[in-house]
């Protein structure tokens, strides 16, 4: 499953240091504008831009596209090799624990990375010493995660479980670390368009997992927690790497760790509210397949969202795009402008999606078996009902870049916590009389009231006709 495999809403503003087009008469230079962490942003403010070395605009998007290509297809491919070469029980061991550490990662995308991509460019702040802030910011929370797993070790070792979980969690525990410091490294390098760098930190690390699960394989037996011990040493050779050559210069000034936690919280703490919701339903979703279906169900989920979300790759990667254009256009040339962004990416992602959904429609049953495992063949309708969900999540994420680029961070949170409540409520309905069937359709339920609540929002700024924030951050 791919880390970010149900929602992923935008959290880019006005002076997101992203702002990249692959049009030629927008400039690929950072922008920048100093603010406080309690300021009230115009969007119509002038913006300073310090010269950055050209790239030809399409070597940065194949870079940003690989990018996110090798971290897909890091997650497509181990889900695949742990349905195919993995004992029955461990795919749905996989997934159980995945699922909780994917809701790890969200997190500190939302808690930390977030904020710095925002704030790393601010032209009054010097920038080694904000990421020297950020690494230990990162490597805390870490720490609280590495004391998280070895907790539900503990937990799941005393009570009845699916054979291995407690195992699982225990090897997560010691490789959360460097997976994390991937993560947050990866985010690091893209915000100062370092996409090569990104992008080899993530290629290695596919790499090095595969040959390591290989060789697992190879001379034993491979099992959910030999493949999180190799994520977790994969991570660790190019993080380690990225840290020794200074690939982004980074300083530590103990004195300024406190200070810059406080600014970064105070603009995200509406980020992770607005993901930590749907972070919690979607860690749950598993769970609740296996008491409401059978044992072996949510290893049957996990393969379908994977298949269903491989069409996500592209969403987040086009999204990687229009959401910097969206604000470009916002603060160049107006809103309509900003509209037309929006309704471009919104016919994009109609048109693709909707041919995927199509396909799965037709093929999903014998993609399920080819990709995974025979077996899961007679799932093909709930890959074709998640496919949908993917492409009404593609809708909301455009009403989402809007909103983010008019700072109205409040309408995304607005419409993730509608998403949850719909989902769960509708799982707990349909789950037990329909089974996975009833849970893609409850996932999909939920998207749909989200893309409503946050289409109609934006909507509502827009003809609202004020560009200027009126609320703060704070």
């Amino acid at each position: 499953m791919a880390q970010n495999c149900y929602r992923q809403p935008p959290f880019v503003t006005s002076n997101d240091a992203q702002n990249f087009s692959i049009e030629p008469s927008v400039s690929n230079r950072d922008r920048t504008e100093p603010r406080s962490s309690h300021a009230v942003i115009g969007i119509e403010s002038s913006i300073n831009m310090p010269q950055r070395p050209e790239r030809k605009p399409f070597a940065k998007v194949l870079l940003a596209l690989s990018d996110q290509a090798f971290v897909s297809l890091n997650s497509f491919v181990t889900m695949m090799i742990v349905a195919k070469f993995c004992p029955v029980n461990e795919l749905n061991v996989y997934v159980l624990a995945w699922s909780i550490l994917c809701f790890c990662r969200v997190i500190q995308e939302r808690l930390l990375a977030a904020p710095y991509v925002v704030f790393a460019h601010q032209a009054d702040r010097e920038n080694a010493a904000f990421l020297g802030s950020s690494l230990t910011h990162q490597f805390l929370f870490s720490g609280l995660n590495v004391l998280l797993f070895f907790a539900l070790a503990a937990l799941f070792q005393m009570k009845a479980s699916p054979e291995g979980l407690g195992e699982c969690f225990a090897v997560i525990a010691l490789a959360i670390a460097p997976i994390l410091l991937r993560d947050h490294l990866r985010a690091v390098s893209c915000t100062h368009f370092r996409y090569g760098a990104a992008a080899l930190v993530s290629g290695v690390a596919l790499i090095l997992q595969l040959a390591i699960m290989f060789a697992i394989h190879r001379y034993g037996t491979l099992t959910a927690a030999g493949v999180f011990a190799a994520m977790g040493v994969a991570s660790f050779l190019p993080s380690a790497i990225w840290l020794v050559l200074k690939t982004e210069p980074f300083t530590f000034v103990p004195g300024q760790v406190r200070t810059d936690w406080q600014t970064c919280f105070v603009y995200s703490r509406w980020l992770v509210a607005a993901r930590f919701f749907p972070s919690i339903v979607n860690s749950l979703l598993p769970w609740m397949v296996l008491w409401m279906v059978s044992e072996n169900a949510s290893g049957v989920w996990g393969s379908c969202m994977t298949l269903a979300n491989v069409s996500m790759m592209f969403v987040i990667g086009c999204n990687n795009l229009f959401q910097p254009q969206a604000v470009v256009a916002l603060q160049k040339h107006g809103a309509a402008a900003m509209q037309r962004v929006l309704e471009f990416s919104a016919v994009i992602f109609a048109v693709a999606l909707s041919a995927v959904c199509l396909v799965y429609f037709f093929a999903g049953e014998y993609l399920l078996g080819l990709a995974f495992n025979q077996a899961l063949s007679q799932y093909g309708l709930v890959v074709t009902v998640l496919s949908i969900h993917v492409l009404i999540c593609s809708l909301s994420m455009v009403a989402g870049n809007g909103l983010a680029a008019l700072e109205k961070a409040r309408g995304i949170f607005a419409g993730e916590f509608c998403w949850s409540i719909v989902t769960v409520i509708a799982a707990i309905l349909l789950t037990p009389e329909f089974g996975l069937m009833g849970t893609a359709t409850a996932i999909c339920l939920g998207s749909l009231i989200a893309a409503l609540v946050e289409g109609g929002w934006l909507i509502f700024w827009l003809k609202n006709g004020r560009t200027r924030l009126q609320e703060s951050i704070a």
